[in-house]
């Protein structure tokens, strides 16, 4: 296991991660991308769950980022 894990091979699969990892803005972790968003920090499991309906519905055609004006607003 250890010659394994510094093996030109590895290393080489590391460094690879490291550069798609930054081309996508990461430079820590934990860092995901969600149907090509990027989430940088840890979320919360409903969160996440949020996320991934709203890209499936924008992916579907159906998200609606329009607020409701019925919506009251609170008194400063």
């Amino acid at each position: 296991l250890e010659a394994d894990a510094h093996s030109d091979y590895v290393l080489d699969l590391i460094e690879t991660d490291k550069n798609e990892a930054a081309s996508f803005g990461f430079d820590g972790t934990p860092a995901f991308m969600v149907g090509g968003v990027p989430v940088l920090g840890a979320l919360a499991t409903e969160d996440f769950e949020d996320l991934i309906s709203m890209v499936k519905a924008h992916q579907a055609g159906t998200l609606d980022l329009s607020q409701d004006e019925t919506e009251e607003t609170p008194a400063e």
